[in-house]
């Protein structure tokens, strides 16, 4: 491999500890950057983030889509991955957030009903939840 890839390369063989890069990968990875001119530390960011998300065992498949998803938003540099991956990460965030704070209404909302009425509730979510187990 050229001098000027064996740091490219031990950066992301470092991030996939469960398994051994293969040549047809790290060609693949190298086209990808030569092609979308992707900054490798940025590429190795992307990798960094895949391995967080789905584990060491990620597929290369999986991180070229990543990859590719982020060049197709002009998300090439360093800087511009950190940046994208804050962004959905508060996203995410903020959507949790919702979420609980949709469900702490309905719960007490439901704390306030009379016994006759919680136990209409009841049925009526056993009956949703075992008509969406059916499908």
């Amino acid at each position: 491999m050229d001098d000027k890839y064996a740091t490219f390369y031990n950066s992301i063989q470092a991030l996939l500890t469960s398994r051994l890069l293969n040549n047809k990968e790290i060609k693949d990875y190298l086209q990808f950057i030569e092609s979308s001119s992707m900054e490798k530390d940025a590429f190795i960011a992307v990798v960094n983030y895949c391995v967080a998300v789905k584990g060491a065992e990620v597929s290369s498949a999986y991180i070229l889509a990543v990859a590719k998803h982020f060049a197709q938003e002009g998300v090439l540099t360093v800087e511009q991955v950190e940046k994208a991956l804050t962004a959905k990460s508060n996203n995410e965030n903020e959507q949790k957030k919702e979420a609980s704070s949709q469900e702490d209404y309905l719960i007490k909302l439901f704390r306030k009903l009379n016994p006759k009425l919680k136990k209409s509730v009841i049925d009526i979510v056993k009956g949703l939840t075992t008509s969406q187990d059916n499908k």
